[in-house]
C-alpha cells in the first residue's frame, strides 16, 4: 500500500507551464473534467457562460500542449464552442484511442427547453466527428421518467454503457441501472434486460 501525506510534502507551481503556471481562458466559466491524449496535449471540458447565467450554457473544449501552451490548430485558435445548444449539462467524456473528444450530457437548442441525452464526437482539431453517429451526434432514446447520470464508457465502434437510475412515473420506487444503447441510439435488448441491468 502507497500512502502519501499533503502536510509532509511542499508544494509549488511549475512556472514553466502555461503562464507563470496557470493556463487562463474567458471561453471556460466551469470545466468539468481533464484529460490526455496519447501525445500529452491537455483537453478541458468546459462551459461558457453568459452574462447572466440563463443567456446561455455553452459546451466548450480547450486544447493545450503538455507545456500548457494552447493549440491554435483546434477549434478557433485553441477553443471550441459549441453554440448549437443555449443550455448543454456535460455529464461524462473520455478520450478514444484515436484521440477523439467523447463527450456526453444533456443539451437543449433553448436554454429553459427541453433536453435530449446525446453523445458528440470531436475530432482532434476540434471539429465535429462526422464520421460518428450522425454528423457527429447520437441522441439517445431515454423514456421520460429516465435520468442518466454519472458515467459512460463506450466500446470500441459499436456499442456505449450508461448508468443512471430509473424513477416510477409516481416515483415510488428508483433503481440504478445499467444500460446498454448501439450506435444508432437505440437499446440493444440482448444485453441484461431489453438492454438494462438493474
Amino acid at each position: 500500500m502507497l500512502a502519501t501525506s499533503a502536510s509532509s510534502q511542499s508544494f509549488s507551481l511549475d512556472n514553466t507551464f502555461g503562464n507563470q503556471g496557470v493556463i487562463t481562458s474567458v471561453d471556460a466559466s466551469d470545466v468539468y473534467f481533464i484529460d490526455f491524449d496519447d501525445n500529452g496535449n491537455i483537453i478541458a471540458i468546459a462551459s461558457k457562460i453568459g452574462s447572466q447565467p440563463s443567456d446561455y450554457h455553452y459546451l466548450s473544449i480547450i486544447k493545450t500542449d503538455a507545456n500548457g501552451v494552447v493549440m491554435e490548430t483546434f477549434g478557433n485558435e485553441g477553443v471550441m464552442i459549441l453554440t448549437d445548444y443555449a443550455n448543454a449539462r456535460i455529464y461524462s467524456s473520455q478520450i478514444t484511442n484515436e484521440n477523439k473528444i467523447l463527450v456526453f450530457g444533456y443539451f437543449s437548442e433553448t436554454y429553459f427547453g427541453d433536453s435530449q441525452a446525446m453523445f458528440m464526437q470531436f475530432a482532434e482539431n476540434g471539429n465535429l466527428d462526422e464520421s460518428f453517429g450522425n454528423n457527429g451526434k447520437i441522441i439517445i432514446n431515454t423514456a421520460l421518467n429516465d435520468d442518466v447520470f454519472a458515467n459512460c464508457a463506450s466500446f470500441g465502434s459499436s456499442d456505449f454503457l450508461l448508468v443512471g437510475k430509473r424513477n416510477h412515473l409516481d416515483f415510488s420506487e428508483v433503481k440504478c441501472y445499467i444500460s446498454k444503447y448501439n450506435y444508432d441510439g437505440n437499446l440493444d435488448e440482448s444485453f441484461g434486460q431489453e438492454g438494462n441491468a438493474y
